[in-house]
């Protein structure tokens, strides 16, 4: 069990550093506005979360405020309401990041059957918890910029 944990960790923090990584280099290439930046261009614009205990799958932002956040994603296990986890959130298009974002999952309901294969599509809320000032700043610059995207 110990061992399980481990290696799902390890896939969690790659996958972090992985999109880290090309989001930076987006940035410094300047290549912000322009959807082939380099490793995001398979992702359409928009803003997806990262959830450790979805990882390597990246979830669909619908929508964002200071206190809660909702997104979409596919499959089983779903998330238990009441589970504490983080987020980060990946604005593409844009190359902006914002990382841990501590929240508890409110409700995690399935939308639909089951889909080619990929599971059931399911509709997560979530409440952000204790966030720090810089965390506050990151998540007005995704709401700013989740707007404009949406607008595109």
């Amino acid at each position: 069990m110990l061992e399980q944990k481990e290696r799902r960790l390890d896939v969690t923090m790659c996958h972090r550093c992985l999109m880290r990584q090309r989001v930076e280099k987006a940035h410094q290439s300047g290549l912000r506005d322009k959807r082939a930046q380099r490793g995001l261009a398979w992702l359409s614009d928009g803003v997806y979360a990262v959830i450790p205990e979805k990882a390597p799958q990246i979830c669909q932002v619908l929508s964002i405020s200071h206190a809660s956040m909702s997104f979409f994603y596919f499959g089983e296990p779903s998330l238990e309401p009441g589970l504490l986890s983080s987020a980060e959130i990946v604005v593409t298009g844009r190359g902006f990041l914002a990382d841990n974002l501590p929240f508890k999952v409110v409700s995690d309901i399935p939308l639909d059957e089951r889909v080619s294969g990929k599971g059931s599509k399911r509709l997560c809320k979530v409440r952000f918890l204790a966030l720090n000032e810089a965390s506050k700043i990151q998540v007005d610059h995704v709401i700013g910029l989740k707007e404009v995207v949406s607008i595109q």
